[in-house]
């Protein structure tokens, strides 16, 4: 899945270009988001966390890929970001994403959809997995 540690490595690679691709060797700005890791140890079991490491790719209002990777490593469209549960989420599938200078809490829903709310305004937005066309049921849900 898109969880491994070598996957980190090999999306970064895919969206930056390889300096010599013979070595396909990490890009230099890409090294510090490979050695970025939870904030807590327990985070990697978290069950918000678990609903979204390695799925997708996901779209944020239509726009993908976006991939939620290990060691709460976001990769978006816009570059890449972090993501780490919400603790004061007593239903526990709440996640708090940060990129592009903003965060924004994604309250994950039914049929891998969510719900974001960016924090410094309140602008709402959906996202969905990326499967080509949005679901128009969800079966074992209903």
């Amino acid at each position: 899945g898109l969880g491994g540690t070598d996957t980190v490595g090999s999306l970064l690679l895919s969206l930056g270009g390889a300096p010599e691709p013979k070595k396909g060797a990490l890009l230099p700005k890409y090294a510090s988001v490979r050695q970025a890791g939870w904030a807590e140890p327990t985070h990697a079991k978290h069950p918000s966390v678990l609903r979204v490491l390695g799925t997708g790719p996901w779209a944020w209002a239509g726009i993908a890929p976006m991939a939620f990777l290990d060691r709460g490593v976001l990769v978006s469209p816009w570059g890449t970001g972090s993501y780490r549960p919400d603790l004061t989420d007593g239903e526990q599938k709440t996640l708090i994403l940060s990129f592009v200078g903003a965060e924004h809490r994604v309250v994950l829903g039914e049929c891998n959809t969510f719900t974001s709310t960016r924090l410094s305004d309140g602008q709402v937005v959906q996202g969905w997995v990326q499967l080509g066309e949005r679901a128009r049921s969800c079966p074992g849900l209903e």
